[in-house]
């Protein structure tokens, strides 16, 4: 065979290899569940509570909990293959967005899944059973305390001004940058173009983080927040 085919060939094949890898640790590192709860007027435990696609689980410990913090757990083999069971047997799509009771002080429930489709739904007292049952599974594990090591995100927080192409929606921008934590801060505009958002990548990530957010199908143009800067 022809040297140069051949070369070309071993090429393609390193190259192939390589955009797979890539691909599976992006989506390891993917948000498949969120749980999020708020304050009451009494001694809620306020926290978020979020599974990966590895299996991994961090909770963000916020307000009544001994002590508060950022916390992490990786999940076993057989436990996270029953959670994503679970989750797949509960049929989200069939949900209400709202389970709302008329109870002043009560602490509210916001759940996200992510699955081909993003699915919010919450609750200021109780989900239907399945869900609920879903749902008091990971309170009990948000509230063992045995169960969770110290965590340490390492990355740096960045804000970002961007600009929506017409039509474009920001929760659709956000939803593909989920692994960098992307959190919408306000609207800057009232035709919902320009908005101020907030993403996390490491210190010598964070020019190719802005890349991609200008490279974006749904961006027209990003810069970096210089007044987070100054206040710092």
């Amino acid at each position: 065979m022809n040297m140069k085919i051949c070369i070309g060939i071993i090429l393609l094949t390193v190259t192939f290899a390589c955009s797979r890898k890539s691909g599976n640790l992006a989506q390891s590192n993917a948000k498949l569940f969120e749980m999020r709860k708020s304050p009451c007027f009494g001694y809620c435990p306020v926290y978020t509570l979020t599974v990966y696609q590895n299996g991994q689980v961090n909770l963000d410990a916020k307000q009544n909990f001994k002590p508060n913090g950022a916390f992490s757990r990786q999940m076993s083999n057989s436990e996270f293959k029953s959670f994503k069971s679970q989750l797949k047997s509960l049929k989200l799509a069939t949900y209400q967005k709202e389970y709302k009771e008329p109870i002043a002080d009560a602490s509210a429930t916001f759940i996200t899944y992510y699955a081909d489709s993003i699915f919010n739904i919450m609750t200021n007292f109780r989900f239907p059973p399945a869900l609920a049952n879903v749902t008091d599974t990971l309170e009990r594990m948000a509230l063992n305390g045995k169960l969770w090591s110290f965590f340490h995100d390492h990355r740096i927080t960045q804000e970002y001004i961007v600009q929506l192409k017409d039509g474009k929606s920001i929760s659709d921008f956000l939803s593909r940058f989920e692994s960098y934590d992307a959190r919408m801060i306000r609207r800057l505009d009232a035709n919902n173009s320009y908005w101020l958002i907030s993403a996390k990548s490491d210190s010598d990530k964070v020019a190719d983080l802005l890349n991609a957010i200008k490279r974006d199908e749904d961006i027209k143009n990003a810069q970096k927040n210089s007044t987070l800067e100054m206040r710092k």
